[in-house]
């Protein structure tokens, strides 16, 4: 799997980490609660995942 990797600045990381949330949502067809939220970024974080590997992440872990 090739990655894109996190960007550079913590706007533009919250701007693709939220854009991500998003489209995980869509795809599961129901929204994440805060908790799901923060154990999604807990598993990511220092990953260095770009925004397709976020939503391939939350899929596997959200998506039942």
């Amino acid at each position: 799997m090739s990655s894109e990797g996190t960007p550079k600045g913590n706007k533009t990381q919250n701007k693709q980490f939220a854009d991500a949330i998003r489209e995980i949502e869509k795809l599961i067809g129901r929204k994440l609660s805060k908790r799901e939220v923060r154990r999604l970024h807990d598993a990511i974080s220092g990953q260095d995942y770009g925004y397709h590997e976020i939503i391939e992440e939350g899929l596997k872990e959200f998506d039942n």
